[in-house]
């Protein structure tokens, strides 16, 4: 007879639905294949529960559907799977960037995430790591920029010398973040996703001008809002795959979302995978899928999130987590 151990371990197995009442596998409930696994309606393994288990035999690494079996959201189990070039943080280990330090660009020890941008070479930008106390929810990173327009402060990884993804070796390639605004969305922007251009002192990715969304760095893939544009507060899906200069019109890739209300948080993900193709989500719903060559598949990426503002007063974006994810090559 099974110890009382053993019989506890088999029954909490049994709830979570990875055997079955009569101690068969629940092959429903723990799936493989041998590929990144892909979020949405048109993802991989449509129909898996939520909490069901996905091996990608390729990485070796394990995913939990943190959606629906309609339209699963795959996320790794954890960020410390050999077969992952990973990182993640909730901001838990209280380190950050005081706003009176001058460097362009610092990484920190420990999660690996990176602070740069041309918004915190100065006495103003940073991120200070707090605690909401009255949510329960944690740590918070609050970013904050320069108070000269057209400066931004991100949140990234590595060193900034080297991007750290390529499509056709790392995708299925993944930025997930949780964010918020802290005053009214009005003169500044925001950008989630991914992008060539790494230097510490970044600049704006794109310029927003009415109706036209402007690219300024090759190769850009994410979800960004600016209050420069007459859909001012709405989150558009955009990707350039061409030189500077390149220009899409704001109502083509209008999410038909609008970004939060001060304090209100927002789960933002960019998918982009081995052929280029881009999806984007929402809290966790897809809101976008491209066709394939969304992005050129050899180009190097940094996963980037940052805040900009469009005025001479400084901007501010509070961070629940930053996260990100590519099969190691």
């Amino acid at each position: 007879m099974a110890s009382p151990q053993i019989r506890r371990f088999v029954s909490k197995i049994k709830a979570h639905s990875f055997l079955t009442a009569d101690g068969d596998f629940n092959s429903a409930n723990y799936l493989a294949g041998s590929t990144m696994p892909k979020s949405g309606t048109a993802g991989t393994n449509v129909g898996a529960p939520a909490g069901a288990i996905y091996h990608d035999t390729g990485s070796n690494a394990l995913f939990v559907n943190e959606g629906s079996a309609s339209s699963p959201y795959w996320t790794p189990v954890s960020f410390t799977q050999r077969g992952l070039l990973s990182w993640y943080s909730d901001f838990r280990d209280g380190l950050g960037v005081a706003v009176t330090d001058t460097a362009a660009s610092t990484t920190f020890t420990g999660s690996g995430l990176r602070l740069h941008g041309a918004g915190i070479d100065s006495n103003l930008g940073g991120l200070v790591v707090t605690f909401d106390a009255t949510d329960g929810a944690g740590a918070v990173g609050l970013l904050s920029t320069d108070d000269v327009d057209a400066t931004l402060t991100c949140l990234s990884v590595g060193t900034g010398t080297v991007p750290v993804f390529q499509p056709d070796q790392n995708g299925t390639m993944v930025i997930d973040v949780n964010i918020a605004n802290v005053t009214a969305l009005t003169n500044k922007a925001v950008f989630c996703g991914f992008s060539g251009l790494g230097t510490a002192l970044l600049p704006p990715l794109m310029t927003y001008a009415t109706t036209t969304v402007t690219n300024v760095a090759v190769d850009v893939a994410g979800l960004t809002w600016s209050s420069e544009l007459t859909l001012n507060k709405d989150w558009l899906s955009i990707n350039f795959d061409e030189t500077a200069g390149g220009t899409r019109l704001a109502a083509t890739y209008d999410t038909g979302v609008d970004a939060a209300a001060a304090g209100t948080y927002q789960r933002l993900r960019v998918e982009v995978d081995s052929d280029g193709v881009m999806r984007t989500f929402i809290d966790k719903v897809l809101k976008y899928t491209s066709a394939a060559a969304a992005v050129d598949v050899d180009e190097e990426f940094n996963p980037q999130l940052y805040i900009e503002t469009s005025t001479t007063a400084a901007a501010e974006l509070k961070v629940r987590h930053f996260a990100t994810w590519g099969k190691k090559a």
